[in-house]
């Protein structure tokens, strides 16, 4: 930690500095909270709307560079990889298990299909069910759908974080030492 000359904190990551939010002088803190708050609210009114893809993109786009606040570059992008990571697991698990699902409840489907509902919910969290068509077993703190409940929540960070330690210790062979677990720390 390195101290300014004007009580400013500044860190040192990678190649870049980052500035404690809380020793800006309070007029800059208003500003930054200000312009990540319209970000914020932008991408939900982007996603209320009915947009062309295109616009959609563009404006979550915009807004994620303005959210990024004074990250640095290097570490952004790790960032967005290992939420772009998240989601992309979390789509794969969602898809296969809605496959069990029509599988496991239909009578025709000689192969797979169980009458007991709740043999069928044993089957949903076996991680083998989705090891065999090659999807990582997402555990339940981990999935999209927990992480988006607590997205508001102002340690969000601490959940993504514990979201990925619990993936890579599910599936410890392919992805021991993998994940980016650095969003405790990311300024929110």
């Amino acid at each position: 930690m390195i101290k300014g000359k004007e009580g400013l904190r500044i860190k040192k990551v990678g190649a870049g500095f980052l500035y404690e939010i809380e020793s800006l002088p309070s007029e800059m803190q208003e500003r930054i909270h200000s312009t990540q708050k319209e970000a914020a609210d932008s991408v939900i009114r982007a996603g209320t709307q009915k947009h062309k893809d295109i616009d959609f993109e563009k404006e979550l786009w915009n807004a994620a560079d303005r959210l990024r606040g004074n990250i640095d570059a290097g570490e952004y992008k790790h960032v967005v990889l290992g939420l772009l990571f998240l989601k992309y697991v979390s789509d794969a698990f969602y898809m296969r298990r809605a496959e069990l699902e029509k599988r496991l409840a239909d009578p025709k489907d000689k192969e797979q299909y169980i009458a007991d509902e709740k043999s069928r919910a044993i089957i949903l969290e076996n991680r083998d069910s989705y090891r065999s068509a090659g999807v990582f077993y997402i555990p339940e703190k981990s999935r999209w759908e927990h992480l988006r409940e607590h997205a508001m929540h102002h340690d969000i960070g601490k959940y993504i974080d514990e979201a990925m330690a619990a993936i890579e210790e599910e599936n410890i062979k392919q992805l021991k030492g993998v994940l980016p677990k650095i969003f405790t720390r990311t300024p929110h």
